[in-house]
């Protein structure tokens, strides 16, 4: 949230990026601080979402180059190698071919295949 602080002449301030935004009440100041706190989140979210997109093509084709899904012997991925992760092969390979695929063809305004892709991610999270 954006700090709110109030003036010495009474009146309430916000300073956010440089700009200083100035309120009659607390009210006021804190109601714009929450706005600009969703705001904030929205404008990450799309950066986090587009560089996604941005490198589903480089996951992809590393993936291939390196022959992780067919390769044979040391090459292949298995899920003896992502037994530390505490995921599997299979849910890595859902990740890098059907979604990440279907992701790049919905951010093309593509049609798109539907599937638990939430499952997919879910799989794959880290932070819960």
């Amino acid at each position: 949230m954006a700090a709110v602080y109030e003036s010495s002449d009474g009146q309430w301030i916000i300073y956010n990026n440089g700009i200083k935004t100035y309120f009659a009440t607390q009210a006021e100041a804190m109601n714009m601080s929450e706005k600009l706190t969703f705001a904030t989140e929205v404008q990450e979210f799309s950066t986090a979402i587009s560089l996604l997109v941005e490198k589903l093509p480089t996951f992809q084709k590393v993936w291939a180059d390196r022959e992780y899904l067919s390769g044979a012997g040391e090459k292949a991925i298995t899920d003896a190698d992502l037994e530390s992760l505490g995921i599997t092969k299979v849910q890595l390979t859902a990740f890098i071919t059907p979604f990440a695929s279907e992701l790049q063809d919905f951010m093309g305004n593509q049609p798109v295949t539907q599937a638990d892709y939430a499952a997919t991610l879910s799989a794959l999270r880290t932070d819960v």
